[in-house]
């Protein structure tokens, strides 16, 4: 199942309109629960899910960034 929302942006004088689609175990998180996260203040709120995000790309792959991309099929053939 496939979620899309629609993001209204400020621009000059007018707003756009983005689409967001997400696959099945993404989430997005309502401004209304990151401020309740940082008591209030959703920077601070939004700290803590950078934080925890952070921590589990660490725990998971040995470093804070998003791991590399890779070519399956390429990393496959030589194997073959």
């Amino acid at each position: 199942m496939f979620w899309e929302l629609k993001c209204l942006y400020p621009g000059d004088n007018e707003f756009t309109f983005e689409s967001y689609s997400s696959l099945p175990y993404e989430y997005v998180v309502d401004a209304y629960t990151v401020s309740a996260l940082g008591n209030g203040s959703s920077d601070a709120g939004a700290r803590i899910l950078d934080e925890f995000r952070e921590e589990v790309r660490k725990k998971a792959f040995g470093k804070k960034k998003q791991p590399n991309q890779i070519d399956g099929k390429k990393i496959a053939k030589s194997y073959a």
